[in-house]
């Protein structure tokens, strides 16, 4: 929803009317300044608070490698599941899993699964 598409009218084989010649319209992978700021709040805001709180890197590098390893199993199992057509993960444990931090994981077609 919300994406620019471009599209030629046309007809159907039963003469009804429909889209033809449909593609979507991108930015040429131009970054913006907005994306810059924010991927900049992501990575650097939270390290500078962790800095001023003295925390222990090793416990925090431990947490984030914990959870992207089971934010990264968790997509894998997801994937495979929805190939062999079984009940899949729901949607909310996997969001919750990137908004406790496993977001850095390679979770949908990054992995290459």
């Amino acid at each position: 929803m919300g994406d620019a598409v471009r599209f030629t009218l046309g007809k159907d084989a039963k003469g009804r009317t429909c889209t033809t010649n449909h593609m979507p319209v991108n930015d040429d992978g131009r970054i913006s300044a907005l994306n810059v700021l924010v991927l900049f709040s992501l990575l650097v805001l939270p390290a500078i608070a962790l800095l001023r709180r003295a925390a222990d890197f090793r416990w925090v590098g431990s947490y984030v490698l914990v959870l992207g390893g089971l934010t990264y199993w968790a997509y894998t199992c997801d994937k495979r599941r929805a190939r062999e057509g079984e009940w899949r993960l729901p949607e909310g444990r996997l969001h919750l899993l990137g908004l406790l931090g496993g977001w850095p994981a390679p979770g949908h077609d990054w992995a290459g699964i």
